[in-house]
């Protein structure tokens, strides 16, 4: 007991230099965080062999496994409880999924390596480095299936173009490292060849999410030209090359494009502006509307297309000014801004956020990190500013976007990861939340984007981007707002991973006008299959697109 205790402490001491330090050695930040994670699996196992000392290894090794996963899912739903761990949980999710496979992947490591040099073991028991190398293999081949049939999910966008290659090479070594760990007596039994064929199926995996997402795109770009067209000028769509887009714009099967840092990255204004045009020459020359060209340009931290434009301070900068002087700073922003986006071909700029910042919600804002970007807590203040800056844009010929409907300043989670509530009294958020959207609405033309955080005085059931309660209701029939809707990402994991099919039909029939399709472009596909399968069963609300597609056509005069 007392060497296991010994061993845990130590482990403990190696995790917290590895997350002080880590980081001032320059190690790379998957290490760190990779790192601490087989650090925390193994310190599990140790600790529940302190307690059932009797137990084979291979058991003590199941209740680690379960004890480091049950834990990490905890902490996701309550971090606050759980901040005091974080030198030891260092947060392994990718994008907040609960039961990431690299993340399990990574707790079966640190409970094998664990399980393998225990010096404690009973003795008498089967050998563990045969458990541990079983579960290792199993326990791997399972992530490398899902991480195969998953690859196409936004989640591991980043890691596509060296992921075919690494799940390829991975089988291969599987399939050799199971044969050699099961051998027996030169046959490989039945355990082994389930083992064997488990590897094997990774690249069956790989091959038909290729020829699936190939049929998928194969199918979107046959549809009839009236068909595509009707609901296709309801996406705007973000790219890696403009290749990906051109065929889409030059059929009329998108709206609109959106452009970020990795548009813009290693590239010239010249270079970009040259792209933007082209697409814009294949809509003129198809008798197209012009394409919508949407950036994230707010200002601050959220300056997508800086570099290569100038970066600008945020807009809370301007907050603590006198009244008339940050009113005329605001308007000179979004006249600066306005002009450089314009000369580049962008027609909309995805701001100013009008959310409020509430600083007691700012230690558990994660990704959004609505406490940095919002301009100010008092809604005057808010609404002052953002009215100045929406009339600067609009001096540019740009239109402006008030976001996140209906306000993410309360909202505790994260939409970027997960489900959202925004709970709090209708009395309470017409005062305040709502207060800038509401006042700026009725006096000038702007975009609204819908946030995918759910109103629970509203409607309890549906983020505000698919409730018609908060659309069609609120927003356009309590305040009278004619203009365009347009939803936050939908590859967002708030509704991405909750029937995002269903989802986006539902978008339409709530008064959404755009469906924003920003982080993976490719996701556009399915997403656009949806919309055709529900059109075919009659599940699109006919009377709420016509007027929808009069929004649009208003907007293109």
């Amino acid at each position: 007991m007392k060497t296991r205790l010994s061993i845990c402490a130590a482990i403990i001491l190696a995790g917290l230099s590895l997350r002080a330090f880590g980081p001032g050695l320059c190690l790379p930040a998957f290490v760190v965080k990779y790192g601490g994670s087989v650090l925390w699996a193994a310190m599990v196992y140790f600790l529940v062999a302190v307690g059932r000392g009797d137990w084979p290894r291979w058991r003590v090794a199941a209740a680690a496994m379960s004890i480091a996963i049950a834990v990490e899912a905890f902490r996701l739903y309550h971090t606050p409880w759980l901040d005091a761990f974080r030198l030891t949980l260092p947060g392994a999710l990718l994008l907040g999924r609960i039961f990431s496979p690299w993340n399990i992947l990574v707790y079966a490591i640190g409970v094998a390596v664990a399980a393998a040099c225990d010096p404690c073991a009973a003795r008498g028991a089967r050998p563990m480095s045969s458990h541990a190398i079983s579960v290792l293999l199993w326990t791997a081949g399972a992530g490398s299936i899902a991480i195969a049939v998953n690859l196409e999910d936004p989640l591991f966008l980043p890691y596509r173009n060296w992921a075919w290659a690494a799940l390829l090479g991975a089988s291969i070594a599987g399939v050799l490292a199971s044969v050699f760990a099961m051998r027996r007596r030169e046959r490989i039994p039945r355990q082994g060849r389930l083992l064997v064929a488990l590897w094997c199926c990774a690249p069956l995996a790989l091959a038909g999410n290729w020829f699936w997402a190939r049929l998928r795109e194969d199918r979107v770009m046959n549809t009839p030209q009236e068909l595509g067209q009707r609901y296709g000028r309801h996406f705007i769509v973000g790219y890696e090359s403009v290749g990906e887009v051109a065929p889409l714009a030059a059929r009329g099967l998108i709206g609109g494009i959106f452009v970020t840092h990795r548009n813009a990255a290693d590239r010239s204004l010249d270079q970009l502006r040259d792209e933007i045009a082209q697409l814009q020459r294949l809509r003129r020359d198809a008798g197209l509307p012009p394409l919508i060209v949407a950036a994230d340009q707010e200002g601050g931290i959220v300056s997508h297309l800086s570099p290569p434009l100038p970066a600008h301070a945020p807009l809370s900068d301007l907050a603590g000014l006198p009244s008339d002087v940050r009113r005329a700073k605001a308007r000179e922003a979004g006249e600066t801004l306005g002009a450089e986006l314009a000369d580049l071909g962008v027609t909309v700029d995805f701001a100013p956020v009008v959310d409020l910042r509430f600083e007691k919600q700012a230690a558990s804002d994660n990704g959004s990190h609505i406490a940095r970007r919002a301009i100010d807590s008092d809604p005057v203040v808010v609404t002052e500013i953002a009215t100045a800056f929406v009339l600067g844009l609009h001096t540019k010929g740009l239109s402006a976007t008030l976001k996140h409907f209906p306000g993410l300043g309360r909202v505790r989670e994260d939409t970027h990861a997960m489900k959202a509530r925004l709970a709090a009294r209708a009395y309470d958020l017409a005062q305040s939340d709502w207060a800038p959207f509401r006042e700026i609405v009725r006096k000038l033309p702007a975009l609204v984007m819908a946030s995918h955080a759910i109103i629970d005085v509203v409607d309890p059931l549906h983020p505000a981007s698919q409730s018609k309660a908060a659309i069609s209701g609120l927003l356009r029939g309590e305040w009278g707002f004619e203009g365009l809707v347009v939803t936050d990402d939908l590859d967002m994991g708030a509704v991405y991973r909750h029937d995002i099919c269903s989802g986006v039909v539902a978008s339409l029939n709530a008064g959404v006008d755009l469906l924003l399709v920003s982080y993976d472009g490719r996701q556009y596909y399915p997403l656009m299959e949806c919309v055709l399968a529900a059109d075919a069963k009659g599940q699109i609300d006919r009377q709420m697109l016509f007027v929808s597609d009069a929004r649009l056509r208003a907007s293109e005069n």
